[in-house]
């Protein structure tokens, strides 16, 4: 673990052993789970060379065990406390992150493009009609009309119509919606009013 010492012993002429600090002043129990009793080793400076030892200096949590054990539980806190005062200054000096651009929402799909009307349908002149459906046309000043095939069927209109006689037969008027219905034949043509 960053920071943490651990003090070198060894039993007469054996192998070097890990421990905890604070070995020196009573019993020390090794990284390798030997208990050596006070007075039957020493403190020496040279590198360790028991595997087990070295293996387990390498596993924070047997360390911190290890410190906890050996009486040295208060260093080990002091140093947690440290590092956490490090991290915290080391976050308030670094530059804060530029919080990302908001994403602009993505714009909806153009609608399918109409299709286009043939200029005539039947007995209807769809010019300036719109399409409301497969057999429903609409005029701009609101009258609804419904075919059946190539012949109109029904008119909805929601206003005034006005009937004419003409010379060449009769002309009724649904709002812009015109119908002139020939006398030959009843042969009748819907057209906006021109």
């Amino acid at each position: 673990m960053i920071g943490l010492d651990l003090d070198r012993v060894r039993k007469g002429k054996g192998r070097t052993h890990l421990t905890a600090p604070g070995a020196g002043a009573g019993e020390v129990r090794t990284l390798c789970g030997q208990t050596l009793p006070a007075g039957s080793y020493e403190v020496v400076a040279e590198e360790a060379d028991c595997s087990i030892c070295l293996r387990r200096q390498k596993d924070p949590a047997l360390v911190s065990g290890a410190y906890f054990t050996g009486d040295a539980g208060s260093r080990l806190l002091e140093l947690s406390l440290e590092q956490a005062r490090q991290r915290r200054e080391e976050r308030a000096t670094a530059k804060p992150a530029t919080p990302p651009a908001p994403k602009k929402p993505a714009a909806p799909p153009a609608p399918p493009p109409e299709p286009k009307l043939p200029a005539r349908i039947g007995e209807l002149e769809t010019g300036g009609l719109k399409k409301f459906s497969e057999n429903v046309f609409l005029a701009p000043g609101g009258a609804i009309v419904r075919m059946d095939g190539d012949r109109v069927v029904e008119v909805v209109y929601e206003g005034k119509v006005q009937a004419e006689r003409t010379r060449f037969g009769l002309r009724m008027r649904f709002g812009d919606l015109v119908a002139d219905y020939s006398i030959e034949g009843l042969q009748a043509n819907y057209h906006l009013d021109r």
